[in-house]
């Protein structure tokens, strides 16, 4: 896990805080904060062969899991990776383990005039979907990709410094040579940002009555037991949320999942309309559930786990379609952390889709058309009791086990 070195806001001592981190305590002070930002998280590398003045190239981070459908089923991958963020060939195109060797820290206004403005963007760089069959028929491919998906944990700008050593350009941090300064170095260097705030951070006091609020460290969503309240980070503030708690018995663990109403565009090319196959699901209804139908939602977890633990969970869930009005407003115990954010939990809607659908051989190779556009999501918590070894959902057909939530939270 890669590591953020910052000074405690409130009163200077040193932190060390993990690249997924969104709340942590300071060990001299106890504060608690709340790490914001209106963009994408910003960190450098500091030099180490060179004083400043250096100059800092840009790198897109990602990291996350890439889920790609084929004939044969669901395949899956995980995301680890760095790119070049501009267009200069003189520089490394990866960082390398560096990041894993080196603390980071967050960009600031002592840095900000020495930064290279990226000019590839991260969708350039990432690309979901696969490359194109150039055989005039699939069917001469055993076993073709349909389409990729990737689900990201992180996104941000990692930058690395450089810098000159007479007319020669320099990695700043293990004195490479990169070259001489030629046209290209200095019309990229000569390439600036504009000031930007650095990340902000936010007191984990609950707005209504101050009380402290309820989070883990990489909780995208806190909670207050004392006004019965969530609370989310937007636009740099703490902003009251709706969350659903489906009714379960005393002493259950709640899980958090997304319900996402969804608009599948481009199924409408498919000739037969999209329907739950009971069959594969082992049940029975007494008319067709069409993935079209209004107020159907797709239920899929908010929190990290193994993907194939996700996509179960996913399937099971959204089988079993929860009425959203059953459920209860007064906050539960035991709530499980969320940690996946609606946005990325929804690209997984068509993936969910190919499990579901009735007829797969015939509507699988029109998936690759099709895109998941988020209607409405609602947060909602569903409660698992314990059975043995396992934290189990009878109603809906689904357990898990406490291991994998925990594992989960080091993918």
């Amino acid at each position: 896990m890669w590591k953020i070195e910052h000074q405690c806001p409130q009163c200077g001592a040193p932190v060390s805080l993990e690249e997924t981190e969104r709340l942590f305590a300071c060990s001299h002070c106890k504060v608690r904060l709340y790490i914001a930002s209106d963009s994408i998280l910003r960190y450098y590398l500091p030099p180490v062969r060179f004083e400043e003045p250096v100059v800092y190239v840009p790198y897109w981070r990602t990291k996350g899991i890439d889920f790609t459908c084929r004939a044969s089923g669901i395949t899956t991958g995980v995301i680890d990776r760095t790119s070049l963020a501009c267009r200069a060939s003189r520089f490394p195109y990866s960082l390398g383990v560096r990041t894993q060797a080196l603390t980071l820290r967050f960009v600031g206004r002592t840095v900000e005039k020495a930064l290279l403005q990226p000019s590839i963007d991260l969708g350039d760089t990432h690309e979901e979907a696969p490359a194109p069959v150039t055989l005039p028929d699939r069917s001469f491919i055993s076993d073709p990709v349909l389409f990729r998906v990737a689900m990201r944990e992180v996104e941000s700008l990692i930058y690395s410094p450089v810098g000159f050593q007479g007319d020669t350009l320099r990695d700043a941090i293990d004195g490479k040579n990169l070259g001489r300064q030629i046209n290209e170095a200095l019309s990229e260097i000569h390439s600036r940002n504009e000031a930007q705030d650095e990340v902000s951070f936010i007191p984990t006091l609950c707005p209504n009555c101050g009380a402290d609020l309820i989070g883990e460290k990489e909780s995208i969503m806190l909670f207050c037991a004392s006004c019965q309240q969530a609370w989310k980070v937007a636009g740099g503030a703490l902003q009251s949320e709706r969350v659903a708690f489906l009714p379960g018995a005393k002493g259950a663990r709640y899980l958090p999942f997304w319900a996402v109403q969804a608009h599948l565009e481009g199924i409408e090319d498919i000739d037969d309309r999209l329907f739950i196959d009971p069959v594969k699901t082992g049940r029975q209804w007494s008319r067709r559930i069409y993935l079209d139908d209004p107020g159907f939602s797709f239920w899929l977890p908010a929190f990290k786990v193994n993907p194939s633990i996700f996509l179960t969970l996913a399937e099971r869930a959204t089988v079993a379609q929860p009425a959203l009005n059953d459920a209860i407003a007064d906050m539960r115990d035991d709530l499980y952390p969320v940690t996946l954010p609606a946005g990325e939990a929804v690209k997984l809607a068509k993936v969910i889709a190919t499990l579901l659908v009735g007829t797969p051989e015939t509507v699988h190779p029109f998936f690759d058309r099709v895109t998941a556009k988020p209607d409405e999501a609602q947060l909602c918590f569903i409660p698992f009791s314990f059975s043995g070894y396992q934290l189990v959902q009878e109603e809906m057909r689904m357990s898990v086990f406490p291991n994998a939530l925990k594992y989960g939270r080091n993918l």
